[in-house]
């Protein structure tokens, strides 16, 4: 009787260390070997999800700890991403990362299969969010785009098709002389007449002047990345994200503020007794942005250094 005890409590304690076990994998990030899509979700907990061509979430990366500590019991893998993105916002709202006021930032950062239409997983990854938000009556805002190296690829990419479809117009075609203001008639008296050289040569230079603004100005272009402004496409121009600048500091996306996941709303600490003593909290439960400084410290913007000016054509406008 006491050998059969014995291999039942053997039993349960494999259980429970097996359950356990599959409780810690979930705080681990999952990469999958291959993936269509990758999108980057940021509210202050930020987590990068991995789905197939048909959406299904293959793998998951925790990219700050927040993320581990506010999504660690998601099981996000087979589910869709709209799905996913429920349970995120879900999660970062029970957890207080996520209330009135706030950003819901997502971001599309590879496009791996071509045939994956990143506009649509935009598209429904932010309705996914925006319903959420209006399911839990948390108001908001929710905004979802195609990173910026996307977008470029995509330029570049319907560039260079329009430039193998139109590489006639730079080449000087045949009739140049005619077009540029010379008829046939006199071009071909020139040819006939017996004139001395110098009347020739002031002819032909007269002739090549008109057609060199011609096909100067057909090989230039605006640029297809900043449309001819120069400017950097992040940060148009500012060089620095932050309160005040086109684009938002990445960590509070101009809220200005963080609030303190180790204490609740009146300052008292959820790890131990009395108030809490997280350097930057200190009780305060919401305090300024670490990033920006509460809007005071300008961020650099990542894309251009600071310089505000186009990285694909260095500022010029031209390509």
């Amino acid at each position: 009787m006491k050998r059969k005890n014995l291999w039942m409590l053997c039993f349960i304690f494999m259980f429970l260390l097996s359950a356990c076990g599959k409780s810690a994998d979930m705080t681990e990030n999952q990469m999958p070997d291959e993936y269509a899509v990758s999108v980057i979700v940021t509210i202050n907990p930020q987590i990068k999800l991995y789905a197939d061509i048909n959406q299904l979430i293959v793998g998951v990366e925790y990219l700050n700890e927040d993320a581990k500590t506010a999504f660690s019991q998601i099981d996000f893998i087979g589910i869709t991403m709209e799905e996913g993105m429920h349970q995120i916002v879900d999660a970062a709202i029970k957890q207080h990362f996520l209330m009135d006021g706030k950003d819901v930032d997502i971001e599309v950062v590879e496009i791996i299969d071509e045939s994956c239409d990143g506009s649509a997983v935009c598209k429904k990854i932010e309705d996914a969010a925006a319903a959420a938000l209006e399911k839990s009556g948390v108001t908001a805002s929710v905004s979802a785009r195609a990173s910026v190296e996307i977008v470029e690829e995509a330029d570049e990419s319907e560039a260079a098709d329009s430039e193998e479809t139109n590489v006639h117009e730079t080449e000087i075609p045949e009739n140049a002389l005619t077009e540029t203001g010379a008829t046939e008639d006199a071009m071909k008296e020139l040819s006939e007449t017996d004139t001395d050289v110098g009347t020739k040569e002031t002819a032909q230079t007269e002739v090549s002047e008109n057609v060199t603004p011609a096909i100067q100005n057909s090989a230039k272009s605006s640029c297809t990345v900043c449309g001819g402004t120069g400017k950097c496409d992040e940060c148009k121009g500012d060089g620095y994200r932050g309160s005040g600048y086109t684009i938002p500091c990445p960590r509070c996306h101009g809220s200005l503020t963080e609030t303190c996941i180790y204490c609740d709303a009146n300052g008292n600490s959820t790890k131990h007794e009395g108030t809490c003593d997280f350097p930057n909290c200190m009780g305060a439960h919401v305090y300024r942005c670490t990033i920006c400084g509460g809007g005071t410290i300008p961020v650099t913007c990542q894309s251009c250094g600071g310089s505000g000016k186009c990285n694909a054509c260095g500022g010029g406008g031209t390509q």
